[in-house]
């Protein structure tokens, strides 16, 4: 009886050293399929001009783009950007009914390009609710082109 346990686990030992064997054997091929793209940040100048173009709204809240691009404004200037221009007023399509259109994203950058801007920030709300709690903090939900 000992030696047919033994036989059981050198066919083990065996199949598991197959096994090992097999995976090394796979791992360049696995390791060839995969692809590392790793591109640095590039240059912003933070000295540059800056605008904040509008944010379209995909929530069920009023005017959720227009207080994202509030929030959006400060943000940009406490990270250093002092050239900071807002979109003119008269652009705005985010009304309290009507949610922003793609031709006032479109004239806005138009705009941006007239005023010869370096750079403008729009992009859209995904999400806008307010915490529950005494501060009702609210929490956006932002994708930023």
């Amino acid at each position: 009886m000992a030696f047919a346990s033994t036989s059981i686990t050198r066919r083990g030992l065996l199949l598991r050293l197959a096994g090992c064997v097999s995976m090394a054997g796979l791992l360049p091929v696995l390791d060839g399929c995969t692809t590392l793209d790793v591109q640095p940040a590039p240059d912003i100048d933070l000295k540059g001009s800056w605008a904040v173009l509008p944010l379209s709204n995909h929530t069920e809240t009023p005017q959720a783009g227009l207080r994202a691009e509030s929030i959006l404004e400060s943000l940009v200037r406490s990270a250093g950007v002092s050239n900071l221009r807002r979109y003119p007023a008269n652009l705005a399509g985010d009304t309290l009914f009507e949610p922003a259109e793609r031709r006032v994203v479109d004239q806005a950058l138009a705009w941006a390009r007239g005023e010869k801007l370096r750079y403008g920030l729009t992009g859209s709300v995904q999400e806008w609710r307010y915490k529950v709690g005494v501060d009702g903090e609210p929490a956006v939900g932002i994708s930023l082109q």
